[in-house]
């Protein structure tokens, strides 16, 4: 009985977070994690972001520094913050940019 009330409280959470979810119609504002990361960081230097690909077989992705080009991709179940203080790090004498993965983050 309890796995069964369990399994169905799970998706229950499940469905509302995909319904909460926007459609790719909708608009996305600002990644509130780029925001924050605007607000804490260190220097000059402002994060920005963006998407490359189309529709919904698009990624999105975080930059901030000049220089060098460093990539970073989390691994699950993060997003690309995970990779912030690393970022922070760097910014100063290369490029870092950090993709969300299929699924994560926007």
């Amino acid at each position: 009985m309890r796995s069964v009330l369990l399994s169905l409280s799970v998706l229950a959470i499940l469905v509302g977070v995909a319904a909460a979810r926007p459609s790719a119609a909708m608009p996305i504002g600002p990644d509130p994690a780029v925001v924050h990361a605007n607000t804490v960081a260190v220097g000059p230097q402002r994060y920005t972001e963006g998407y490359f690909g189309k529709g919904e077989e698009r990624l999105h992705y975080v930059s901030v520094g000049k220089g060098p080009l460093i990539i970073f991709h989390h691994g699950f179940p993060s997003f690309w913050y995970s990779g912030f203080d690393q970022m922070e790090a760097l910014k100063s004498r290369y490029r870092v940019v950090a993709v969300d993965g299929l699924g994560a983050g926007l």
